[in-house]
């Protein structure tokens, strides 16, 4: 992936909190992935049934995403589909996807992964 490297002097100019948001995002992040690995889906349950679509949808936008994030021109940014309304539309299609596992698997502590 073409993901450009945070330049020394652009993380100094961040303030502390800041700071420590990236670096909890960047060790949040796995554990959730793990997390999520060994999480039980409540098969045959409503929240099943509700959390299955969210997935879905989060892992159709995240394939979209990157099929036109490859395909896209390198001296021109990418303004059309998703990046559209976002200009992260992986993240949110990430957040889809925990949201509908927690969801699936009925399990809080992993709404506030």
């Amino acid at each position: 992936m073409r993901e450009m490297p945070i330049q020394d002097d652009e993380f100094n100019a961040f303030s502390k909190r800041n700071k420590v948001i990236f670096f909890s995002s960047k060790l949040i992040f796995p554990i959730a992935a793990i997390y999520s690995i060994f999480l039980p889906l409540k098969l045959g349950t409503i929240y099943f049934y509700i959390g299955l679509p969210i997935i879905l949808m989060g892992l159709v936008g995240m394939i979209m995403v990157m099929m036109k994030w490859v395909n896209a021109p390198l001296e021109k940014l990418v303004i059309n589909g998703f990046y559209r309304y976002s200009r992260h539309p992986m993240y949110i299609s990430t957040f889809l996807v925990f949201l509908g596992i927690s969801i699936a698997a009925a399990s809080w502590i992993f709404v506030l992964f």
